[in-house]
């Protein structure tokens, strides 16, 4: 995604925290052999690796800036977390906060940030470390999680407070936001705000976790969707069936499939958040692909 996105007047830009090559079937383990280089051509470059079928996940976040507000959207993996369990994302040290700055945005600037789920990989940036304990890193910000992902994840914690929920991130990048009292739970069709004719509102997506939402902004000029992790990679848009490891496989692909269909239909801009770009959904040889912009 190069540049600014713009709905209304709202603009959205990416922070790049890293990409990585996969193996397709280390994610999608009921993918068919060479099922990557069958659809190649349908697929976008930039989501499969050149001379191999390994294909790319994106980590990153999105800053939105609507109404006056700074919005930060999803954390990332953050730096120096113990994840002896994700050797990748075991005590990283990634430049993130540095390629926010250079987005034009201090971590003090941030007045909103929205974690569409508790997943570790979406809410590592959420704290830091300073002086051996885990702080919030976006101190003037209220952070934001549906009240039913949080009640999903408190009951998983209460089950065995000792035990390590969401490989840790629970316990370093979430309750200190809520110890410090800057966590908000909020309905899953929460609105954000509304400024001129531009509206950002969450609406719930069930499956992947159970209180996953997406971001929508709305606008005359048209629709934009931030679909979290509903859709990992484009091989998704023609073959929904195909997924990563989801709370509820039923819910998660029901949740795709009504994505991919209004998307189709709408001509809405997606945003999914491991995509190198954002783009639309068309029809093709009767099946879907994305197409970016």
């Amino acid at each position: 995604m190069s540049g600014l996105l713009r709905i209304g007047n709202a603009t959205v830009a990416r922070v790049v925290e890293t990409r990585v090559a996969y193996e397709p079937k280390y994610l999608f383990k009921q993918l068919p052999d060479q099922h990557i280089e069958q659809v190649r051509e349908a697929l976008p470059s930039w989501s499969i690796e050149a001379g191999s079928q390994r294909i790319y996940l994106t980590f990153q976040s999105f800053v939105i800036r609507h109404g006056g507000r700074t919005i930060l959207v999803d954390t990332c993996n953050g730096n120096h977390k113990n994840r002896p369990d994700m050797p990748r994302w075991h005590q990283t040290d990634f430049p993130y906060l540095e390629r926010l700055k250079s987005a034009g945005v201090h971590p003090d600037e941030v007045d909103v940030v929205l974690c569409s789920h508790l997943h570790a990989d979406h809410v590592g940036w959420n704290t830091r470390l300073d002086n051996g304990r885990w702080v919030p890193t976006f101190r003037n910000a209220r952070y934001l999680v549906s009240d039913v992902e949080m009640g999903h994840w408190r009951e998983r914690h209460a089950i065995d407070p000792a035990a390590s929920v969401n490989h840790g991130s629970w316990q370093d990048s979430v309750l200190p936001v809520e110890e410090a009292g800057l966590l908000d739970e909020v309905s899953v069709d929460h609105v954000l705000g509304s400024c001129i004719d531009t509206e950002i509102r969450l609406e719930h997506a069930p499956g992947h976790t159970p209180g996953q939402v997406h971001l929508v902004l709305s606008s005359s000029s048209g629709e934009l969707i931030y679909c979290a992790d509903t859709i990992h990679h484009p091989l998704q848009i023609a073959d929904p069936q195909y997924a990563l490891t989801d709370d509820d496989p039923g819910a998660a692909l029901a949740s795709r499939q009504r994505l991919i269909n209004r998307c189709m239909h709408s001509g809405a801009t997606l945003l999914p958040a491991h995509f190198d770009e954002a783009g639309t959904i068309e029809r093709h040889l009767g099946s879907a692909r994305f197409r970016s912009f």
